[in-house]
């Protein structure tokens, strides 16, 4: 088991929000990229048609925020920390209309690639659909739309890297940059 996020370490307890479980045993990156079924979500990918109530029920510890509570949390009380990620996952789940648009431009602007870029993160992805459509998404929301997009994932709590190429994110920088200025 490896420690993530703040949250201390409270002697044996093992609980979801408190610890993941590493299945690599890795230590350079946050485990837990795990499905409901237990089946690793790293290097692979959700059915292209998936719903976002699909996707969210697949992977536990997916929320609006992205993995996880945010740091932040961490001083609450355990029963508290349920609350706010349930109350969390309930709201992604009301994101349905972002979904499908972040979909779309996920779609017209991003390209697979055989490796996970590590270069771009869901939270920078993130910003850059926002910036080229001024419509707001949550990390989690963003998330959703690239696995149902087929892309692979790669968990670097609370976000994600995915298998995205570089050349199509410049040219989707490039582009909203030049409409900006």
């Amino acid at each position: 088991m490896q420690k993530t996020g703040n949250f201390g370490n409270r002697g044996n307890r093992q609980h979801p929000l408190l610890w993941e479980s590493n299945a690599a045993g890795s230590t350079k990156k946050m485990g837990g990229d795990r499905d409901r079924n237990g089946q690793s979500l790293k290097g692979q990918t959700m059915n292209s048609g998936q719903s976002l109530r699909e996707i969210v029920r697949a992977v536990p510890d997916l929320n609006c925020f992205g993995f996880g509570l945010w740091a932040g949390h961490q001083h609450k009380p355990l029963c508290e920390r349920r609350r706010i990620f349930a109350e969390e996952r309930r709201h992604l789940l009301t994101e349905e209309d972002d979904f499908r648009l972040a979909r779309a431009w996920i779609r017209e602007n991003l390209k697979p690639q055989t490796r996970i870029n590590k270069l771009a993160g869901s939270y920078g992805l993130k910003h850059l659909m926002e910036r080229d459509t001024d419509i707001y998404t949550t990390n989690g929301a963003f998330i959703c739309a690239m696995l149902a997009e087929g892309f692979e994932i790669e968990r670097c709590a609370p976000n994600a890297f995915f298998n995205v190429s570089t050349r199509s994110i410049r040219a989707a920088q490039r582009r909203v940059w030049k409409v900006r200025r």
